[in-house]
């Protein structure tokens, strides 16, 4: 076990995220398809973890998701749920499903 000062605290299937006190973002649990490797981000302001991804809205209103679905190739798990869309901008909720 591991300790983590944490301000939010997402659960997705089998990972967990959240935002440290200093505005990064940590995730442990499952990582088969990168969900537990967050990108280096310090202003983190809410995560969402869902079945094989993981994400954060930043303080400029911004997205980061990792993960599954990267690549938008329509094999299985890959159906673009990690690919931000251009239009996502002033973003103040996100929440991750299963595909």
């Amino acid at each position: 076990m591991f300790e983590i000062a944490a301000k939010v605290i997402a659960a997705g299937a089998n990972h967990s995220v959240a935002i440290k006190n200093n505005g990064t973002v940590a995730c442990w649990g499952n990582n088969s398809y990168g969900q537990s490797l967050a990108p280096t981000m310090n202003n983190a302001v809410q995560v969402a973890a869902g079945y094989r991804n993981s994400g954060a809205v930043l303080a400029d209103g911004n997205i980061q998701l990792w993960g599954a679905g990267k690549t938008n190739t329509n094999t299985a798990p890959n159906y673009g749920q990690s690919i931000v869309p251009s239009s996502a901008t002033n973003v103040t909720g996100l929440a991750l499903g299963a595909y």
